[in-house]
């Protein structure tokens, strides 16, 4: 009952994550700056008006590439959400009221 001491190497580790070993040592590059973005693109969707921005818009916004930016937000994810507005059907209303 002693296995939760021993130390298993990191060959046994990769093989039962099935991953490779050099992604056990694997660390990201530009974790402050992707962090930082982030807290650009809320600033930007905080907005009133640019609440429904994507990517691109973003980009235009921050006057930056828009890979990053997609990338960050789908790191992050971040959605943007667009309110749909869905008229009534015709059958409420009828056709009476077209002709008014």
């Amino acid at each position: 009952m002693g296995q939760e001491n021993e130390k298993i190497s990191q060959t046994l580790r990769a093989t039962e994550f099935g991953v490779s070993r050099q992604s056990l040592y694997y660390k990201p590059k530009k974790p402050d700056k992707d962090w930082q973005l982030k807290c650009r693109i809320e600033e930007v969707l905080r907005t009133p008006g640019k609440h429904s921005y994507g990517s691109r818009r973003i980009a235009l916004d921050l006057k930056m590439n828009r890979k990053p930016v997609k990338r960050v937000m789908n790191l992050f994810g971040i959605k943007i959400t667009i309110k749909k507005y869905i008229s009534a059907p015709s059958w409420i209303y009828g056709t009476e009221r077209l002709l008014d």
